[in-house]
This record gives structure tokens, sequence and C-alpha cells, in this order.
């Protein structure tokens, strides 16, 4: 079996920035690459003055003869674009991520040391069973499946964690 390489072309898309002439140039050279017909090079801009210029009448003239090309033309670049500024949200997010993570790494040097300290619950076992003799019939079955989960936990780690809301109004006695 002869393997083949894919042939698909790497593009690059500038995104396009309205008050960068150099740029706008750039950007409406690449879109003429892509979807104008041209055999020579040095012959893109054709008569006129910029690329800008030239893509414009470019796609006037398309809209007439094909609207359909031109549908499908606006639509890609459309969706570039849309890609483009997803990819840079993206790449602000990860940065403001990475910049809050580099910072707590600095703050975790200069943590307290008591400030992560545990320390041991002691629990009064008369009131604990006086408390759960008074808890309603809800209360005791979520209670119990607390407990539950908990000791089948320790016996089997696969057990999924209980994940579980409850809620009511105040007074009710809420776990």
């Amino acid at each position: 079996m002869v393997k083949h390489k894919a042939l698909v072309p790497r593009l690059y898309w500038p995104k396009l920035e309205a008050n960068n002439e150099e740029a706008r140039e750039d950007y409406y050279r690449r879109l003429i690459f892509l979807f104008v017909p041209w055999r020579n090079e040095a012959e893109l801009k054709g008569t006129f003055d910029n690329f800008e210029e030239r893509w414009n009448i470019f796609m006037k003239d398309l809209k007439v003869l094909s609207v359909e090309a031109f549908n499908d033309i606006s639509t890609i670049i459309r969706n570039q674009t849309m890609q483009l500024e997803m990819e840079k949200e993206i790449f602000d997010k990860r940065k403001e991520l990475k910049d809050a993570l580099r910072l707590s790494k600095i703050e975790e040097e200069f943590e307290d040391e008591n400030y992560l300290e545990v320390y041991e619950r002691i629990v009064d076992i008369d009131k604990h069973n006086a408390a759960k003799l008074q808890v309603n019939k809800g209360q005791e079955k979520i209670f119990q499946l607390v407990i539950n989960t908990i000791k089948s936990r320790e016996i089997d780690k696969s057990i999924e964690p209980l994940r579980m809301f409850c809620s009511g109004t105040a007074g009710t006695g809420e776990l």
C-alpha cells in the first residue's frame, strides 16, 4: 500500500485591520490569490490602484454573473472571520488563565503555612444522637443515602461520588 500525502492547502488568512493600510492590502491580495482566476502573479492587481479595489470590483461582477458563487465566497469569508475572532477569544482567555496560574504560584510561595491547617472536629455524641432523633422522614432518607454512599465508596472506589442538591425554606432543616 502506497501512502499519499494529503493535498490540503495551508492558508494564512490574516485578520482584516481597517486602520492598517499595509495589512489591508495584504488581506485583499490573499483573497484575490484564493478566489480570482489568474495566470501571472505580476498581473493580479490588473489596472487597479490597489488589491482592495480589484477585489471589490471582482465581487461586484461576480454577484451579477453568479449569485451562488458570490454567496459561497461571502460565506467562506464570514466563517473564516468568525473563526479568527473565536481563536483570538480563546487565545486571550488562555493567556488570562496562564497569567492567573502564574500569579497563584507566586502567591503559594508566600502563603501562611497555617492557612490550610486541618483542625480536629470533636463531635458530642449525645447532642448528635439527639439531633438525629429530631429529623423528619425525608431528612432521614437523605442522611442514610449519604452515609451508605460513604461506606460503599470506602469498600469500592469505582462507585460514583454522590452528587445531590437539597433545598428548603428557612427552618425546614435542610441537611
